[in-house]
């Protein structure tokens, strides 16, 4: 991995390839780079990927760190602190979407349980809980 700071005989040597090598690997990183932050657009669409993927996939930590810096991203504010404890979990809401759709489509065959898991859901998503 490129960091800056790096030296290319250093890169060259973790990588274990020649310095010419490492040379032309950081050339063509670069220009890629280039060519993506000269669209702005492309390029916060591309970095804002990244981040909702570690939003979701993360761990606690990255995941809040990665919210945050997606807000600033959109001119957003994110809040400055997320408790989080065993019985908060953090649950993507594309994840969340999936799985209440399994959970609901299990309950079909017992109309009085999805009855009642409706219910609970529609009470919890509006405030009522």
């Amino acid at each position: 991995m490129w960091r800056t700071g790096s030296t290319v005989r250093e890169l060259a040597g973790k990588w274990g390839v020649s310095v010419s090598t490492a040379k032309g690997w950081s050339s063509t990183a670069s220009r890629l780079v280039r060519a993506e932050c000269e669209d702005v657009d492309a390029a916060r669409v591309s970095i804002a990927t990244r981040l909702e993927r570690i939003v979701c996939e993360g761990e606690p930590r990255d995941a809040v760190n990665a919210a945050a810096t997606l807000a600033k991203l959109f001119g957003l504010n994110a809040a400055d602190r997320l408790e989080v404890s065993a019985s908060t979990p953090l649950v993507c809401p594309a994840a969340w979407s999936e799985l209440r759709t399994i959970l609901l489509d299990a309950l079909r065959p017992f109309p009085e349980a999805h009855g009642a898991v409706v219910a609970a859901l529609l009470a919890h998503e509006n405030g009522r809980t």
